[in-house]
């Protein structure tokens, strides 16, 4: 057990009818946007493999109606 000292109260509550193997569309929550550019529930899914594109020239779509999934640039040629 890890103890990091943080002197805060903490209650864990327990999550009935989920389990890690779960998506979100396995749930009846509604979805509640966590970013302006993570607009839906597919976002989360891709944004952990298409955020490196972040530090380089390739747009990895923002500001489309499908940020995280549409990755490219003007100057790459198919």
């Amino acid at each position: 057990m890890i103890i990091f000292e943080i002197n805060c109260e903490l209650e864990v509550v327990p999550m009935e009818g989920w389990s890690r193997e779960c998506w979100f569309a396995d749930t009846d929550a509604p979805w509640v946007m966590p970013s302006p550019n993570i607009p839906t529930p597919d976002s989360t899914v891709v944004f952990p493999g298409s955020v490196h594109f972040e530090g380089t020239q390739i747009s990895e779509g923002r500001g489309t109606t499908r940020p995280f999934e549409l990755i490219g640039g003007p100057y790459i040629s198919s």
